[in-house]
């Protein structure tokens, strides 16, 4: 498996859950894009709705808070819009139809009076053009725009279906999105949520190494291998191949359970291919303990071979032990 390991620390994620009221906030919160909440500008008067006319005044916490707002409206108003400027400090668009006398256009700046807030300067007011788009889509519709109205789904439920995002999607806005496009959103949102998969792999023996910490007697092994880049060893990294692990109380509970160990194997779909093994056992009532994982290349003689090695050794030594699996050609 092409995944190397370096070292450095993560931030996790929000844990808000979805289904919860959204509270008040002086910027728009993109998780929640479905329920019906007011989001109020700080020491602003009036409040701003989604599906409500944009304003001067309407203050935001960051520049991309500005372009998802901008986004909405458009989608909701079945219009689109030119970008004028885009900077560190500015952001300013336009109606394509300002050369025939359309008057909507926006401007918001970074206000360092605003301790670094974003504030709307310039606001043309609503369109007076009719938009001749015909199509089902939009083009102000993608993939990065669907990721921040999905993160909260996604928080909720990481495998998703790409049919339920569209749904939600046309749902929401009255457009249809390609598969590719929700699928792509949906990608962005899993590793915004939980993560970047080279990034969750990097903290990968920091994990390992708390489980033990946590769990006395749990035990693990990770094997990698030299990181080869352009036919040069980096010492700076290394390649993951395999890892096993399995937990002390499940271990010391197989001594009260038959003696049989259920093995097999499942790919894994991620943007990393391989394979997780699992060997469970069962109690006297016939209710399943898990006892030993692993995840490696594939089914393969050599991986089969280390897994039930490792259980021998880590997991349990006692004999006449009735091992049960479904015993593929390659197994």
């Amino acid at each position: 498996m092409g995944i190397y390991l370096t070292f450095f620390s993560h931030v996790g994620p929000s844990n808000n859950p979805f289904w919860t009221e959204t509270p008040h906030y002086s910027y728009i919160d993109w998780n929640h894009p479905d329920q019906e909440s007011w989001y109020r500008g700080l020491d602003v008067p009036n409040s701003w709705r989604v599906g409500d006319e944009l304003y001067i005044g309407l203050r935001f916490h960051t520049k991309n808070d500005v372009q998802m707002a901008v986004k909405h409206y458009s989608m909701n108003a079945h219009q689109t819009f030119v970008v004028v400027e885009s900077g560190q400090r500015v952001f300013s668009v336009k109606c394509p139809n300002s050369n025939e006398g359309c008057p909507w256009k926006l401007r918001a700046i970074m206000s360092s009076k605003l301790n670094n807030k974003w504030v709307i300067k310039k606001w043309g007011g609503t369109h007076t053009c009719i938009n001749p788009m015909l199509s089902q889509d939009h083009n102000k519709l993608d993939s990065e725009f669907i990721c921040c109205c999905i993160l909260g789904m996604v928080r909720e439920d990481a495998s998703i279906s790409i049919s339920l995002i569209q749904e939600r999607i046309s749902g929401q806005f009255n457009y249809k999105v390609s598969y590719r496009k929700a699928w792509k959103a949906k990608q962005k949102a899993i590793e915004r949520v939980y993560g970047d998969w080279s990034d969750s792999y990097d903290l990968l023996p920091r994990w390992l190494d708390r489980m033990v910490e946590c769990c006395p007697g749990s035990v693990y092994k990770l094997e990698t291998t030299e990181y080869v880049s352009n036919n040069i060893v980096d010492p700076n990294f290394r390649q993951f191949r395999r890892v096993f692990w399995t937990f002390k109380p499940a271990c010391d509970a197989f001594n009260y359970t038959k003696p049989i160990i259920q093995i097999d194997g499942t790919f894994l779909y991620g943007k990393y291919r391989g394979t997780l093994l699992i060997a469970t056992t069962q109690d006297g009532n016939a209710r399943v303990l898990p006892l030993a994982f692993a995840i490696v290349e594939g089914e393969t003689l050599s991986d089969w071979s280390w897994f039930l090695s490792n259980i021998r050794r880590y997991v349990t030594r006692k004999q006449g032990i009735c091992l049960i699996s479904d015993r593929r050609g390659n197994e």
